[in-house]
C-alpha cells in the first residue's frame, strides 16, 4: 500500500516550502537594504544656471553639450566633484578648462532630519549660477 506524498506550496515537501520561504525572506531583506542604501547615497536633484556674456554661447560640461547660454545644468548633489566647463561662440575666443566645483554646503531644509539621515545634512552642490565672460577673437568686432 502506498500513501500520497505531502506536497508543500512550492516543492515536493512541506520542508522545501519552508526553505523557499526562508530564502525569499532573506532576499527581500537584501533588496530592501540595497534600496535604502541607494536612497541614502543618491543625492537630491539640483540645478545650476550657466550664463555667459555674450549670451548664445554653446556650453559643455565634462565634454557633454548642455545647451546655449543662458542654460540650466541638472545634476544630483552628493560628494564633492570638479566639473570642466567649455564655452564656445563663433567670433569669440573659446573658454576651455574652466572649472566649477561641487562643494559641501549645509542644507538647512534638511536640518530636521539630522538625527535620521546624517549624510544629507552636508551635501556637495554647485552654486546656483555662474557667469563666464568671453573675449572677442583678435581682429574681430563683436
Amino acid at each position: 500500500m502506498s500513501f500520497p506524498q505531502n506536497k508543500g506550496p512550492v516543492g515536493n515537501s512541506i520542508l522545501e516550502g519552508f526553505d523557499m520561504a526562508r530564502e525569499r525572506s532573506w532576499f527581500q531583506r537584501a533588496v530592501a537594504a540595497a534600496m535604502a542604501a541607494s536612497l541614502l547615497f543618491a543625492g537630491c536633484a539640483q540645478t545650476c544656471r550657466i550664463n555667459t556674456n555674450p549670451e548664445g554661447a554653446k556650453v559643455y560640461i565634462n565634454g557633454v553639450y548642455i545647451g546655449e547660454s543662458p542654460t540650466v545644468y541638472k545634476y544630483r548633489s552628493g560628494l564633492p566633484e570638479t566639473y570642466i566647463v567649455e564655452i564656445k561662440k563663433e567670433g569669440w575666443k573659446p573658454l576651455v578648462n574652466a572649472t566649477i566645483d561641487r562643494t559641501l554646503r549645509a542644507d538647512v531644509s534638511l536640518l530636521l532630519l539630522i538625527l535620521v539621515i546624517v549624510p544629507y545634512f552636508f551635501s556637495a552642490r554647485l552654486e546656483d549660477q555662474y557667469l563666464f565672460q568671453l573675449e572677442p577673437l583678435p581682429g574681430t568686432t563683436p
